[in-house]
């Protein structure tokens, strides 16, 4: 039962923080652990996870007025300069660091460029560890207190902005998946529909206009993260890359990145069973041709028509309009059809 699973999850965290303060632990690394022990040993995690969501709204709430309550405006006021610091210092050393992490991980370019600003927002663990520090060093705690709870203000303000954008840029979350309807929900909302009408009596652009799932253009659902081959790779890296990919197509590029072709994976299967020719063989030798490629301004409705006519594939490439040798993204025939279907449903 569902007051089951709070009990035991609210039973759980009071059993850790009593038996921490009587040990003399720290508590926020505690109920760290115990939410990653039972995240990956529970069987009816899920449904534990959707028990705490009844109830844990009041306890942010909670946490948080009590972590405001002290943010002193006139501290904050006169450490401007070493907030400020602060806050550029945290930016810096997120963009550096998942930079060099997507660089040693051998992640993609736009991972790399843009995998840190995912890591903007902050809230929840600093402000327990800055409020730890407070108790346990009080002539200092307090102004780093300070310090932290001004930049979680600011982080919390444009974290979120800079999530969402550094997903969509990266290729992680395609455009379509912001641009749902749905009714007004609040003052902001209710705000952007008046200016929307406001527009629309003085005759303003409104941009790219969608009034059926046909006229969504291919940049709106197409993924950005491609994970390209170099076209002198041989066929054992191949099968090694072919190995982790969730793609039955490989876009080809050469080494200054210009796309060449599309590698099918029933070519890389026909050589499994020629040891001595795939030897020979690079990824070029099996790439097909360049002819069946999209671009970022055609409407679905086209892409369909492609789909239709070529039963046997299921992605195929973006390719700029003015360059077909710069590769853009890769869109999926399932990326299409979802499309199709979730804007049916929110019509």
């Amino acid at each position: 039962q569902v007051t089951e699973y709070k009990i035991l999850l609210l039973g759980g965290v009071a059993t850790c923080v009593a038996a921490c303060s009587a040990l003399d632990v720290d508590s926020l690394l505690a109920s760290l652990v115990l939410g990653m022990v039972l995240a990956n040993s529970s069987p009816r995690w899920h449904r534990l996870v959707e028990a705490l969501r009844q109830v844990d709204y009041p306890l942010y709430v909670i946490f948080f007025v009590l972590a405001g309550a002290n943010l002193h405006l006139d501290t904050l006021v006169q450490i401007g300069l070493l907030g400020l610091a602060y806050v550029l210092m945290r930016i810096a050393g997120k963009l550096a660091g998942a930079w060099l992490g997507a660089r040693l991980g051998e992640f993609g370019t736009q991972h790399r460029r843009w995998i840190g600003m995912t890591l903007m927002a902050q809230a929840g663990v600093a402000i327990g560890l800055s409020e730890g520090l407070a108790a346990a060093w009080p002539e200092g705690g307090h102004l780093v207190q300070t310090v932290v709870l001004g930049a979680v203000v600011l982080f919390e303000i444009g974290g979120p902005l800079a999530v969402r954008h550094g997903l969509v840029r990266s290729g992680e979350v395609p455009l379509l998946s912001l641009l749902s309807k749905q009714a007004p929900q609040g003052t902001l909302e209710g705000l952007h529909s008046v200016v929307h009408h406001f527009r629309a009596a003085l005759g303003l652009p409104a941009g790219h206009r969608v009034d059926h799932p046909g006229d969504i253009l291919v940049r709106h659902i197409m993924r950005r993260n491609v994970e390209t081959i170099r076209n002198d790779t041989g066929y054992h890296e191949l099968l090694r890359l072919v190995a982790h990919s969730s793609y039955d197509r490989f876009p080809v590029v050469d080494r200054q990145e210009r796309f060449i072709g599309m590698v099918d994976y029933t070519e890389i299967r026909s050589l499994l069973f020629e040891p001595d020719l795939a030897s020979l063989v690079v990824a070029s030798d099996l790439v097909s041709s360049t002819d069946l490629t999209v671009t970022p301004d055609q409407a679905l409705r086209e892409i369909l028509e492609l789909f239709h006519r070529h039963r046997d594939v299921s992605y195929v490439p973006v390719v700029a309009e003015e360059d077909p040798q710069r590769l853009l993204g890769i869109l999926s025939q399932n990326d299409v059809l979802a499309a199709f279907r979730r804007l049916a449903e929110d019509a």
